[in-house]
């Protein structure tokens, strides 16, 4: 099916064509000013010696670089920042760079399917005792998210923390001008993963960011070991890097990382909390910046036009048993704009989310891979992508589409055998509206022409349309 909607960001608009040369954008994070003997003493540094780096090295304009220190790194700063400096800004064949520099944590995972785990996090800006919340916290999965959202394929990652180390800050250092970048929010983990095998977490953006977007991940030690904070310098990976870096930026990352990593060991091994390795990994066959490949389409002589029929009519069924309805975050929508649908009903039942593309073609996009647990509860709202699951992204074919919500007082009786084979979301064809929004669900036949039957069924549809940026 050529559906409309692209699952997990854009890979497939690298066809159209892209300016001769891509601008790079960077958001570039420092933050030593943390709360009592959490304090840092490199950081601050770090984030400017990288700034200075894009800017001088790799010839990035001064406005193009977003720097962020202290007190202006909040968590909800940080989030403004990403927003308006690269989610508004970036196109197509750009170049977007996140750097991080500060305190790594593990907190409790506070989502009911992963109570009892842990996640990591990067710490923010904060003054006084932490009070650890979604909104107050920066999660490595919201940065993965975040990133899901760009509408390039081109980013870089570079974090500098202990984001998967000692979360204690208990720990000391035997060499007095180093210092663990690790801050204990209320859950004392070190004993536990000082002592595990290495789990590099750099696939939760490399594979999950998005299913066609190779990031290239920069972290600053395997997730058993602590990052080094320096005093009267950089950090000691960021050193290493920036100082590589200047001597040759336009090299491949994967000729200049092993030097790198080597001379961060060798300045590590002694110290007591042990060596600290750095990783990496995605398209290391391109510099750090500057490397994004441009697609200069080919000199064609367009073909007459050709004059097709018009796509079939879509006429979604009527009937509301109960009050069901579609909310969505805006009608109109742009060639690589996100789509957010919310859902409500007024009675406890099963719901079944379609989206008919300007083609006639029809997707199921609710229950889904990523969501299979479709029962919703009477005035209950629920988010369409949920949180931390998927990006729903447009592209072509351009023109009017529309949502489809069914919702049954009975669970749809095909809903045991889902088939996600060719991906997380049902393809349906031109299967007539009427037939996709009843299969699955068991209708008795009723006693007199006059009686209802026994299950009620509500439709909600709405349409809203898409157009080419």
């Amino acid at each position: 099916m050529k559906t409309r909607i692209v699952f997990f960001s854009v890979c497939l608009m690298l066809a159209t064509a892209l300016t001769a040369h891509a601008t790079v954008r960077a958001l570039v994070v420092g933050i030593d000013a943390y709360p009592g003997e959490n304090s840092l003493p490199s950081c601050v540094n770090d984030a400017r010696n990288v700034a200075d780096l894009l800017m001088k090295q790799f010839g990035v304009p001064k406005e193009n670089v977003r720097l962020l220190l202290n007190a202006d790194a909040t968590a909800s700063g940080i989030r403004r920042a990403f927003k308006t400096h690269l989610l508004d800004t970036t196109k197509l064949g750009d170049e977007a760079l996140f750097y991080f520099s500060g305190h790594g944590s593990l907190v409790q995972n506070w989502s009911p399917e992963s109570r009892g785990r842990v996640m990591k996090v990067l710490v923010p800006y904060h003054e006084g005792k932490f009070n650890v919340t979604e909104t107050t916290i920066f999660t490595q999965t919201e940065l993965k998210n975040l990133l899901g959202e760009l509408r390039t394929t081109n980013i870089t990652v570079i974090l500098d923390c202990c984001h998967a180390g000692s979360m204690t800050k208990a720990l000391k250092s035997s060499v007095s001008r180093d210092k663990i970048k690790s801050m204990n929010l209320g859950y004392a983990a070190s004993e536990i993963h000082l002592n595990e095998e290495p789990r590099e977490e750099i696939k939760i953006f490399s594979k999950s960011v998005g299913a066609n977007i190779p990031v290239l991940w920069l972290g600053a030690c395997l997730s058993n070991q602590v990052s080094y904070s320096r005093v009267g310098g950089m950090s000691r990976f960021t050193g290493a890097l920036v100082g590589k870096l200047q001597e040759t930026p336009k090299q491949p990352m994967a000729e200049v990382f092993p030097q790198i990593k080597t001379k961060v060991e060798e300045q590590t091994r002694a110290n007591s909390d042990g060596v600290q390795t750095p990783i990496m990994e995605g398209p290391a066959e391109r510099p750090l910046v500057g490397g994004a490949p441009v697609i200069t389409p080919p000199v064609v002589t367009p073909p007459p036009p050709v004059e097709l029929p018009p796509p079939p009519r879509v006429t979604p069924p009527s009937r509301q048993d109960f009050p069901l309805r579609i909310s969505m975050d805006r009608s109109d929508y742009a060639e690589g704009d996100a789509m957010k649908v919310e859902v409500k009903a007024g009675a406890d039942c099963y719901l079944r989310l379609y989206v008919i593309n300007a083609a006639a073609e029809q997707q199921q996009l609710f229950p889904n891979q990523y969501s299979t647990n479709n029962f919703l509860r009477k005035d209950q709202t629920i988010e369409i992508p949920a949180p931390n699951t998927f990006v729903l992204r447009m592209s072509a074919p351009f023109g009017t589409e529309t949502l489809v919500a069914v919702a049954s007082l009975e669970q749809f009786t095909d809903l045991h055998r889902p088939d996600f084979s060719a991906g997380g979301f049902q393809d349906l064809g031109n299967t007539p509206p009427a037939s996709t929004g009843t299969r699955g669900i068991r209708v008795e036949k009723a006693q007199s022409p006059d009686e209802k039957p026994k299950n009620k069924l509500s439709y909600h549809s709405v349409k809203y349309t898409v157009s080419p940026r």
